[in-house]
């Protein structure tokens, strides 16, 4: 069934495989930037000082540990100010990337008889840019991956 509505066509670009290319090439921007290592930095500052402060956190069970440091670091804006520093979310070239992907899993319903005349592809094209604004956010672009440094906890975040 072709895409009608901007929330199909989110899916239909999840389905194509431009989602996790986009989401990798995001990924890949901001650990390859400053980002990552100034959110590292900041992070690790942050627990310092909280350990410093807080003595009792050391004699916790890990769990426990792990979960006041967690809070700790929750008040803060750590990923939305990493993401305001990826440099691809600023450079015209990755907005021109992500409209000719768009348009790609477009044609491909155009080709197949799907969208007819229903939606011009620049339209749809900037009915699933909101859409993708709107239903993503740029931090769960940036999310870690599932990848074994991750899994076995040898990341340093």
């Amino acid at each position: 069934m072709p895409a009608q509505t901007p929330a199909q066509l989110v899916d239909e670009f999840k389905k194509s495989g431009e989602f996790d290319r986009l989401r990798r090439d995001l990924l890949n921007s901001f650990r390859n930037g400053g980002g990552m290592n100034t959110l590292v930095t900041r992070v690790e500052e942050l627990t310092k000082n909280k350990l410093s402060s807080e003595p009792q956190l050391q004699h916790m069970a890990e769990a426990q540990t792990v979960r006041e440091l967690m809070q700790e670091l929750e008040r803060y804006p750590l990923i939305e100010r990493a993401v305001a520093d990826v440099p691809a979310l600023v450079d015209p070239s990755f907005a021109a990337s992500l409209r000719r992907s768009i348009e790609i899993v477009l044609y491909d319903d155009q080709r197949d008889g799907k969208l007819s005349n229903r939606v011009s592809s620049g339209a749809a094209a900037g009915a699933l840019g909101t859409a993708l604004t709107e239903r993503t956010q740029i931090g769960h672009l940036l999310q870690v991956q599932k990848d074994p440094v991750a899994e076995n906890g040898d990341s340093n975040i």
